[in-house]
């Protein structure tokens, strides 16, 4: 693997990671930010999208990592080892937001709805977890001598937790202003996905990868992600019009 997680402590024959703590504190911070803005949605049903989310990101991040990184992956145990690294922020995103869409459908909830009530919480997720990956080694940067390099290496993953510490409060500013009453309802998940897709898309170029296929995951897809959110807000703003 390309960088194990370091272990904070050990109680016993169990290892507690650094980055494992981080994706604890990023899922429970984002939880408590769903929750304040939850409107009418009951609570139960902020814990189990949360929940639900955390698997299936996990899940999907660990198998977006494999399909791009093959060369890792020789035995049953290299394929479940995730404490080892080996995670794509992409894979377990998308994942996350089928398991929600298929929640809301059977729970006939909105889920335009339900994505912009856990926005910023996601923008949130993402930095502190980023501040998680960057203790542990995770996301490296390319070589560089500014005065800010963390051991000759741009800090790539503060640069991705600063701009997503960025987008959230931005998305809080955006949920409360009178902006929103531009936009039909999405708007505010939409606008995150273009925020995220704008930091992804400058901050990577900062990142050390090890593969070509993921180099070109890593570009085109927050380019995708531009070009949606551009269309998709365009749509929302003549919809409300």
């Amino acid at each position: 693997m390309p960088y194990p997680y370091p272990v904070l402590f050990q109680i016993g024959p169990f290892s507690v990671f650094t980055f494992g703590i981080f994706m604890i504190i990023a899922f429970l911070l984002a939880l408590w930010v769903a929750l304040k803005r939850k409107g009418e949605i009951e609570e139960d049903h902020i814990y189990n999208v949360s929940i639900i989310s955390i698997i299936a990101g996990i899940i999907g991040a660990r198998i977006a990592f494999i399909i791009f990184n093959p060369q890792y992956f020789q035995t049953f145990y290299d394929f479940i080892a995730i404490w080892q690294g080996g995670m794509s922020f992409f894979g377990g995103f998308f994942l996350a937001l089928i398991a929600i869409y298929f929640y809301t459908k059977k729970k006939k909830l909105s889920y335009t709805e339900i994505l912009d009530i856990f926005a910023p919480g996601f923008a949130l997720g993402i930095a502190i977890t980023r501040i998680g990956g960057f203790i542990s080694g995770a996301n490296p940067g390319l070589p560089t001598e500014l005065p800010w390099a963390v051991f000759g290496a741009h800090p790539a993953a503060l640069y991705h937790a600063f701009a997503n510490f960025l987008i959230f409060f931005i998305l809080i500013w955006a949920g409360k202003s009178k902006f929103k009453e531009k936009f039909a309802p999405s708007y505010l998940f939409i606008t995150f996905l273009l925020f995220y897709g704008i930091e992804r898309f400058i901050n990577d170029f900062f990142r050390l990868y090890d593969s070509t296929a993921t180099i070109i995951a890593a570009r085109a897809v927050p380019i995708l992600l531009i070009l949606f959110s551009l269309i998709l807000l365009k749509k929302l703003r003549k919809k409300n019009s």
